[in-house]
Parts: C-alpha cells; sequence; structure tokens
C-alpha cells in the first residue's frame, strides 16, 4: 500500500507516515490579502541623508547618519481613493572638519545639526481600485500628492573655523 511504502521511505511510524500524507493531499490554496480594510497602519525605520554643500560627496553625507522613524494611518474613502497621513521624526547633520577633500573644508569647519518633525496628509489614487490585492499582480501603480508642513531646530556650530587659513571676509565663511 501506499502508506507502507511511505514508512519504509522515510523510516517513520504509522501514525507520522499518515499525519504526513495527510498534509500532502489536505493542502489548499491560499491568498493573502483577498479583503480590504478600511484602514491602513504602518511604521518605519530609516535614516535622513544630508545632500547639500557642506559635504563633498554629491549622493550625500554618509558620515552622520541618525536613525529617523515614521508612523502612519491611511483609510480608503472610495474604491480608488484613499487619505493617509503620516509624521515623521529624525535628524540631519553635516560638519565639513570630518571632509577630506578638498583641504579648505576642512579650514572652513562648518557644521549643523537640525531635528526635524514632519507631519504630511495626501490623497492616493490607485487605478485599480480597492480590491488591489485580490487576483490582482504584483506590480499596481498609484497616484499620491498632498500637503506637509514640518518642524526644525537648527542647531549650527561655527566654532571650528580657522582664521589662520580662512579670512572672515571670504565669500564662504559666514
Amino acid at each position: 500500500t501506499l502508506l507502507h511504502a511511505l514508512n519504509k521511505m522515510c523510516m517513520c511510524n504509522s501514525k507520522t507516515g499518515i499525519l504526513l500524507l495527510a498534509l500532502v493531499f489536505a493542502v489548499r490554496p491560499i491568498q493573502a490579502q483577498t479583503n480590504t480594510n478600511l484602514y491602513e497602519v504602518w511604521a518605519q525605520v530609516g535614516t535622513l541623508i544630508y545632500q547639500g554643500d557642506l559635504t563633498a560627496n554629491p549622493i550625500g553625507n554618509f558620515k552622520l547618519l541618525q536613525p529617523a522613524w515614521s508612523i502612519g494611518v491611511s483609510r480608503q474613502m472610495h474604491p480608488n481613493y484613499a487619505l493617509r497621513a503620516t509624521i515623521t521624526k529624525g535628524s540631519l547633520a553635516a560638519n565639513e572638519v570630518l571632509e577630506k577633500e578638498p583641504q579648505w573644508r576642512q579650514y572652513r569647519g562648518l557644521s549643523f545639526n537640525n531635528q526635524l518633525t514632519t507631519l504630511a496628509i495626501s490623497v492616493i489614487y490607485t487605478p485599480s481600485g480597492a480590491d488591489r490585492y485580490f487576483n490582482a499582480s504584483r506590480w499596481k501603480p498609484y497616484f499620491t500628492g498632498g500637503i506637509a508642513m514640518s518642524h526644525q531646530r537648527l542647531t549650527r556650530q561655527w566654532n571650528a573655523i580657522n582664521y589662520n587659513y580662512i579670512s572672515p571676509r571670504d565669500p564662504g565663511v559666514v
């Protein structure tokens, strides 16, 4: 019999063989997220990267990365539209003394730290509608637009300027 052959192949007792056989033949397809909830809640953790004139790297300053977090909620208002609110908190920093090239950045020595808090409200348009999870492909376009406001607490440090090399009247010195 099939059970006897299965027992010989896997060297297990008959109870384990019956359970294994039942699992093999009792599997049915399962789809995740077959219904759409009216609300979605999420959290994110990452970092904010400073891209500006106090760093020589064109893709940003990776030397002073600090953690950032974001939480949000969205509500489905219509099969194609949702309203989203997000709050983000993090900080940006740069320090020219840490830059190796060009040399004048070390002499100028400008640095800052900026604590950011952002609140954003946006509308999301999904052309495929609210049933985007059911019988859907992995890629679905959506469009979003909204408004945000930000609170910043900026701390400037100008005490590292080396006036032996840079005059206070040079264009790069504030």
